[in-house]
């Protein structure tokens, strides 16, 4: 059966149970072309501009309660994955199986950083709910 991934805009609130296990997944973020400039392994080397059909995001998931598994995903390929296989974004996150002392209000981020230096994010609250 597969699960769906909770897409969390500005407007949405979203209740988890405690103990309860949804996924996130990063939306949003676009992956540019850039151009850049490389030096060559000649002697001398020569410098060249090399064309990069599209940078690399890296998502990281954080929470002020519960966690997230995996703690980051990247839309790099892993090499022991196949080109065609699909590029998984989404992170599950465990909600605490008890409520926290700072109440049923949890905080979670997603930051995204790409391959020159650029980086943004995005902060939602959830609120745990007894399951």
């Amino acid at each position: 059966m597969a699960v769906e991934p909770v897409v969390h805009t500005d407007d949405a609130h979203i209740s988890v149970a405690l103990g309860g296990s949804p996924w996130f997944e990063p939306g949003g973020a676009v992956a540019e072309p850039y151009a850049t400039r490389v030096l060559t392994r000649d002697n001398p080397p020569q410098v060249v501009t090399e064309d990069i059909p599209a940078e690399t995001l890296r998502f990281a998931f954080y929470t002020t309660a519960g966690s997230f598994a995996p703690p980051q995903t990247s839309t790099q390929q892993l090499p022991i994955f196949k080109p065609t296989d699909r590029i998984h974004l989404e992170s599950k996150y465990s909600a605490p199986t008890t409520m926290p002392d700072t109440g049923p209000d949890v905080t979670m981020w997603i930051v995204t950083r790409d391959e020159r230096g650029g980086a943004s994010w995005i902060k939602r609250t959830i609120t745990l709910t007894a399951p």
